[in-house]
């Protein structure tokens, strides 16, 4: 497993195969928000343990829909959901 470092200047490496402005499909849906299986969303946050994520989640004309943590294991999943109002 990778390790998240970080020194001045230097983006966070990659932890368990996700980095910080990936590009990631959801996993499942989130009607509340508007979000459908597959919707793009970017990666805000990697933990430094690798186990969850936070991401973004736009419209194609950018307005942010809200954001999601999903956890890594056993499989990519929604542990969390929001709206920034």
């Amino acid at each position: 497993m990778d390790k998240t470092v970080r020194t001045a200047g230097s983006r966070t490496r990659k932890v368990r195969g996700y980095g910080e402005l990936d590009l990631i499909p959801m996993p499942e849906a989130i009607p509340e928000l508007g979000i459908e299986v597959g919707s793009l969303g970017t990666v805000d946050h990697v933990y430094e343990d690798g186990a969850r994520i936070d991401v973004e989640v736009s419209d194609d004309d950018g307005v942010t829909l809200g954001y999601v943590t999903l956890a890594a294991e056993p499989k990519l999943h929604v542990v969390a959901y929001y709206v920034d109002d």
